[in-house]
């Protein structure tokens, strides 16, 4: 849940405080930087559709979807791989 990563957000970042040197925490917060950017894809993608349900006929928010459709199954392996 977006709470379980902030939570853990604000744990490595006061770890990172306290030893800045430490290559492990800068890992993790790049890991919890993609689960963010994961969980604002795909409230993206809603968003665009949401528009077009609404409005058909609205151009610049099919060509959004489009677009984010196009490159997710791209992006989401990419993420997939680098959490894994």
């Amino acid at each position: 849940t977006d709470e379980e990563v902030s939570s853990w957000e604000e744990r490595i970042q006061r770890q990172m405080k306290n030893n800045p040197n430490f290559a492990d925490f800068w890992n993790a917060m790049g890991t919890i930087h993609m689960i963010k950017c994961r969980v604002l894809y795909l409230k993206a993608l809603n968003e665009f559709e949401n528009a077009v349900k609404i409005n058909e006929n609205y151009k610049e928010a099919k060509r959004n979807l489009q677009l984010i459709m196009n490159n997710k199954k791209g992006f989401l392996i990419l993420l997939r791989a680098i959490l894994k």
